[in-house]
Order: structure tokens, then C-alpha cells, then sequence
């Protein structure tokens, strides 16, 4: 299996936890864990999954968390269905 889906349910996990966390200042640690899933899904070639962690990642920057949440978590689903297709697609 790729090295990048090996480990996306990894940061999955890191990101639900920084989303669910009340802390003020996980915005800025949550907009690092989305643009380095971005860069790594762009470079492991998953170019939908890259193209989608942008618009989020630029969604995160311009209304923060509180008003970026949905996209966050429709994001981690997508992540979640990535996983499952390309399982899916490699024979055992």
C-alpha cells in the first residue's frame, strides 16, 4: 500500500482531535497539519484529495475555524473515502 495512505488515518485523527479541541490556538497548528496533508497528497499524485485540502486550507485562513468546520470535517470524509476506494483497488 502507498506510504501516504498508510498514514492519512494518522492525520486524521490529529485533525479531528485539533478540531475538536477548544483550545484558541489550534488554528495555526491546524493549518499546518492541513497544508502538509495537501503537499503530501499532491505529491503521493492524489490530485482530488490535494485540490480539496487547498480550497479548505484557504477556506481555514480567511474565516477561521468556528466558520470553516463543515468543509473541515466534509474534507476529513473525503479522506475517509480515499482510504476505502484505493483498499479497494489493491489486491490483497
Amino acid at each position: 500500500m502507498n506510504i501516504f495512505l498508510d498514514h492519512l488515518p494518522t492525520k486524521i485523527k490529529k485533525l479531528e482531535t485539533l478540531l475538536l479541541s477548544k483550545d484558541n490556538y489550534n488554528t495555526t497548528e491546524l493549518l499546518n497539519e492541513i497544508h502538509q496533508l495537501k503537499g503530501a497528497a499532491g505529491n503521493s499524485g492524489f490530485q482530488a484529495l490535494m485540490d480539496r485540502t487547498h480550497r479548505v486550507e484557504k477556506k481555514l485562513k480567511l474565516t477561521g475555524i468556528k466558520h470553516s468546520k463543515n468543509a473541515i470535517e466534509a474534507l476529513l470524509e473525503f479522506c475517509r473515502e480515499t482510504i476505502i476506494a484505493n483498499q479497494q483497488n489493491t489486491p490483497a
